[in-house]
């Protein structure tokens, strides 16, 4: 047997890949930064919670409307095949996006509620197709190295962003809620840019 792969040999494996293939690129980037946007609800809902009702009492409230989202959603696609997971992936960081938009404008509790339920709704969708477009875009030898290497970019990026947004609430919520949202709108618009042009790669299914 040959030696095990060293975690830097893992790493450089699942980069050059994720970086040569145009498709995994794109999905990469987008649901990487795009999640790292997403923090800006988790850093904010303790004082929006206490802003709209003066009291702290409402932050888990706001979280579990954004974890039912994600399991309402989840129950769903467990129904609905995923035929077109490299759109689904840019469909659902835009409705992302506009959800923490909403949260930023939102005058009144319920309406974080809802966009904190709409939010927690893409994360499924999101995460299943993204996941379809690794298991497409990577070799099987390589496989296990891009899930390995996109995960831990992904959780990096939160961990990095929920840091920057927590000194940021010195400026406020609606602040640190519209960094997410322009955190959102890069993913996407690099995103799109480094990936394959959409008119030739929108109408890829998953082979069957």
């Amino acid at each position: 047997e040959g030696e095990r792969p060293t975690l830097m040999e893992d790493l450089k494996h699942g980069i050059e890949t994720i970086i040569h293939r145009t498709a995994l690129r794109r999905s990469t980037f987008i649901t990487t930064v795009g999640f790292a946007g997403q923090a800006a609800l988790f850093i904010s809902a303790p004082l929006l919670s206490q802003q709209l009702t003066d009291s702290l009492t409402f932050t888990g409230v706001i979280l579990g409307f954004n974890a039912a989202g994600g399991v309402t959603a989840a129950l769903v696609i467990t129904r609905v095949p995923i035929r077109r997971p490299d759109l689904l992936v840019i469909v659902t960081m835009f409705i992302s996006m506009f959800a923490l938009l909403l949260i930023a404008a939102a005058p009144v509790l319920w309406v974080v509620l809802l966009g904190a339920f709409v939010m927690g709704a893409t994360d499924a969708p999101m995460l299943s197709a993204m996941y379809l477009v690794r298991n497409r875009e990577s070799a099987p030898r390589v496989r296990s190295q891009v899930f390995s290497t996109a995960a831990s970019l992904r959780t990096a990026a939160f961990g990095l962003a929920a840091a920057l947004f927590g000194t940021l609430l010195t400026h406020g919520t609606t602040f640190v809620l519209l960094v997410g949202v322009a955190m959102h709108a890069i993913a996407l618009i690099v995103g799109l840019a480094i990936g394959p042009p959409l008119a030739w790669h929108r109408l890829r299914k998953v082979e069957s």
